[in-house]
Order: structure tokens, then C-alpha cells, then sequence
């Protein structure tokens, strides 16, 4: 085992050397590996079971050692978390670990001007390439179709910051950075970035192209497409209100044959007629949005997976998808919470829900766009 032992260390701090200069290992036992960032000296662990789990080997006599980039894709496996208690990990955006903090920013006026260091309070503020901690805690963004290099990507780099103060500082430095660094481009904002990679690319359908002679119907109830560029186009919380509002403009429109029907069958009693009718307006969003989810249950059957998959739904039906979605819309929509006197305050780190429902959202959206605005379909 001790040869083992040595042979894994070997093979490990030998990756380390070539792909992740700054750090090292500091200890190899048949439970776990220690690595240290020698700048700063903060310690990681990772347990073996993780490390190894997908090579289906104990760490006994026989085992295949791994060497050069097959180590990143046992690291991209880790949950960091069980061994290291002091690490609060932000899946796709960063981590704090001690006093020692870093994050995704994207600006791509960063690419064209270099930001002086920073202190806020007792925070000393860096904007840098990913740090070589930071790529081994992130290791399976490289393993992503989309990952393009970590020469592409820019982070910020806290050091003597308590966790509680992460996001704060984080909303300054996006504020300073508009303010002090603005972009010449309109589009172009500070943003503390989440790598979503394949997570991304929301569309199960195989690319199509369109050619010249390609026909496409003139679609109906444009104003709802309007919504869902206007939502893509701004890309953060705000684009869920605006995939909302797409799939909000068809509440009336999915029940145009229930109300045909009852013109038909109360033509000739104007007050039932109304009695009717009114019933059918006054009924609450939630209801309307249970409906419409209810008359494209084949079409929206993989959001529900995906979302009660995730976790954002306590069970895979439609009513849950819709008190989900309900949910998630007033919790964004209102400037305070049920006191009515607490302020919902953005988080600049918000959870993963967020970015979960921003995809349920804008897929849902699609669906809707397809079903009424081109309803004899697209190529």
C-alpha cells in the first residue's frame, strides 16, 4: 500500500506541475489526498471513495494509477464539500474558503483593459485569470463541450473577507466597475457569472437550418415573441418575469374554445352569458396557468422531469410545475416579502433554483411560442 501510496502521489503532484503549477501535495493515505495552494497556503481535501468512484477500484494492490488528464475528470466527480467544512462552494460560479473567496465575473470589457487592484473595507479585491484553486475546485467546467480554456475566463479574488460579506462586496465590484471601467458597448455589463455549459443549451432538438426557399407561417400573437426577446436579450432574474409574461400572454388564448362554446350554447341568455364569461375572467393566474400547463401535458412533460429532476418541484405533476412557476414569478415580481415589510433584496450569488426556473421558464416559453403563434408547426 505504501508503494501505492507513492506511486499515486507521484502521478498526482506530476499533474499538478504541468496543468496547476500553484498547487501541491501535501498527503496521500489510502482515505483521502490533501492539496495545497502554495500562494496562499489553504488546504483542500478529497476523499478516495469520490476520487475513484467512477473506476468502480478500491485503492488496493492493482488499482490503475491515473495520470495526466485523466485526474481532471476524477476531480470534476468531487463534492468538495463533504471533506472541507470551511468551503461554501457556488456550483458554476465560485467558492469561499477561510478568508479566501473567488468568483466567475464576465465583462467583456475586461478583455481590452486591465482594472487596477482594489481594497473595499478590509478586502482586498483582485481581478485575475482563474487561479489554479479555482480551476481544480471547478474541474468539470473544463470538461464541458462549451469550455473554450481558462485563458477565456476572468474571476474576482477576495482575500480577507467573511463569508457573510461575500455578495456585498460582489454587488460593489459590479457597481465600480461600471462606474470606474464602463464598457462602450450598451450590452456589455459586469455580471459575477455562472457557467451553465451544456445546461445551456436548452433545445432536445437536433439543429435545423433554415434555407432560402424554406417556408415559415406568419406567426400569430407576435407581441408574445416580443416578451420572449426581450428575456433573452437581458439574460439575469428579470428574464424570467419576461418568459413569464410570454406564457402569461396566452392564459385567455388557450381557453378561446371554452369561451366559443359558451357564446354558442348562451346566445340567446345575455345574463348567463356575462355570469359565465365572468367566471372564466376572474379566475386566479395560478388557476389560468394550471390550465394552460394541463392542455400541453404531452408537450411539457420533460420540463416536469426536469424540473422535480432538479429538485425545484416536490413532485412530478402539473399542478406542482404550475405552483412552482407561480411561485418563483411572485417571488421576483414583489419588492417585499409576506411581512410587507421586508425587502426582497436581490442576491447576487442567488441559488441555483433561480438559474434552475430561468431555464424551466424560458423552455416553457419556446413550447408556448410553438404551439399558439405557429400552430400548424415549423419545419
Amino acid at each position: 500500500m505504501d508503494e501505492l501510496q507513492s506511486r499515486l502521489r507521484t502521478s498526482l503532484q506530476q499533474f499538478f506541475a504541468e496543468e496547476l503549477p500553484d498547487l501541491r501535495v501535501v498527503h496521500v493515505d489510502d482515505q483521502k489526498v490533501v492539496v495545497e495552494e502554495v500562494t496562499s497556503g489553504l488546504r483542500v481535501v478529497a476523499s478516495w471513495l469520490q476520487l475513484v468512484a467512477t473506476q468502480l477500484q478500491p485503492i488496493s494492490e492493482g488499482f490503475t494509477v491515473p495520470t495526466g488528464g485523466n485526474w481532471i475528470r476524477l476531480f470534476a466527480d468531487v463534492d468538495w464539500r463533504q471533506e472541507n467544512a470551511s468551503l461554501a462552494a457556488f456550483p458554476g460560479r465560485g467558492f469561499h474558503l477561510k478568508s479566501r473567496a473567488e468568483f466567475f465575473i464576465w465583462y467583456w470589457h475586461l478583455d481590452h483593459e486591465e482594472v487596477d487592484d482594489l481594497r473595499i473595507g478590509n478586502t482586498d479585491v483582485r481581478i485575475q485569470a482563474p487561479s489554479d484553486l479555482f480551476r481544480l475546485l471547478n474541474s468539470y467546467v473544463a470538461l464541458d463541450d462549451n469550455f473554450v480554456g481558462w485563458d477565456a475566463y476572468h474571476t474576482v479574488y477576495l482575500s480577507g473577507v467573511d463569508r457573510d460579506r461575500v455578495a456585498a462586496i460582489l454587488e460593489q465590484i459590479v457597481f465600480l466597475l461600471q462606474r470606474y471601467y464602463p464598457s462602450s458597448y450598451r450590452s456589455d455589463h459586469p455580471e459575477i457569472g455562472r457557467f451553465l455549459g451544456e445546461d445551456d443549451d436548452l433545445s432536445d432538438q437536433p439543429e435545423k437550418e433554415l434555407g432560402a426557399t424554406t417556408a415559415i407561417p406568419y406567426a400569430e400573437y407576435s407581441e408574445a415573441i416580443a416578451f420572449y426577446n426581450r428575456g433573452v436579450t437581458i439574460h439575469d432574474d428579470i428574464s424570467f418575469i419576461y418568459f413569464y409574461k410570454t406564457i402569461e400572454h396566452f392564459f385567455l388564448i388557450n381557453r378561446k374554445g371554452e369561451i366559443e362554446r359558451l357564446l354558442r350554447q348562451y346566445a340567446t341568455n345575455v345574463e348567463q352569458l356575462m355570469s359565465k364569461l365572468l367566471a372564466v375572467y376572474r379566475e386566479s393566474d395560478r388557476d389560468y396557468l394550471k390550465y394552460l400547463l394541463d392542455s400541453m401535458s404531452a408537450k411539457t412533460r420533460g420540463l416536469r422531469e426536469t424540473a422535480f429532476k432538479s429538485g425545484l418541484i416536490p413532485e412530478n405533476t402539473t399542478d406542482a410545475l404550475a405552483e412552482g412557476l407561480y411561485a418563483q414569478r411572485n417571488s421576483l415580481a414583489h419588492g417585499k416579502r409576506d411581512s410587507g415589510f421586508q425587502l426582497a433584496v436581490p442576491n447576487i450569488l442567488s441559488d441555483w433554483q433561480n438559474v434552475g426556473w430561468y431555464l424551466i421558464a424560458r423552455q416553457l416559453a419556446e413550447v408556448c411560442i410553438e404551439n399558439f403563434c405557429y400552430s400548424d408547426g415549423l419545419p
